[in-house]
């Protein structure tokens, strides 16, 4: 098989929406889409960090048969570390937001089965209007489209969106000679 036909299959089987829907990692790219990255200082990385998170989360979705708790934690982590990174460059409705998907992601690292819903204090969310910034929707869209990219050292290709590739949210490590490539 080429590669032009593994990234179609790899394309295909990314893109595809998982069958069943789960609330809080949707609710949590919907507020990520949501953040207007135009109104921060440009310092703070913020589109960088919103892609990532729903990047993150898309990929898991995709996987979240085989449950993996320490996705949660680890972008908990991140989200933390960013805040206190970032707290004074940002708006307050940013922060809050932020805070809202961490808090999200603490419910679903809690146990599996808060995949299927929301915390009580979110179930208002529900009903609310977000905006979906269309340019962050198709450079995310294309990650998807096409995810191999290949290794400048050892010359391999590999998905950046597979599951067990270490991604941040700067670089992407090649799973076979773990050289970071900056994404």
């Amino acid at each position: 098989m080429n590669s032009d036909e593994v990234n179609s299959v790899l394309g295909v089987a990314y893109r595809d929406p998982p069958t069943i829907q789960h609330p809080c990692a949707t609710l949590i790219q919907t507020i990520m889409h949501d953040i207007n990255v135009s109104r921060e200082d440009d310092l703070t990385f913020l589109d960088k960090f919103t892609d990532y998170i729903i990047i993150e989360l898309e990929i898991t979705k995709s996987a979240f048969w085989c449950y993996e708790k320490s996705v949660f934690e680890r972008l908990i982590f991140d989200g933390e570390v960013f805040l206190i990174s970032h707290s004074e460059k940002l708006s307050e409705v940013t922060k809050k937001a932020i805070n809202d998907c961490i808090d999200l992601l603490k419910f679903l690292a809690l146990r599996q089965e808060n995949l299927d819903s929301l915390p009580n204090d979110f179930e208002q969310f529900e009903r609310l209007d977000f905006c979906i910034n269309g340019i962050k929707k198709i450079r995310i869209d294309e990650i998807f489209r096409n995810p191999i990219v290949k290794c400048p050292s050892c010359k391999n290709e590999f998905s950046q969106i597979g599951f067990d590739v270490v991604r941040s949210m700067y670089a992407v490590k090649c799973p076979k000679c773990l050289q970071s490539l900056a994404i």
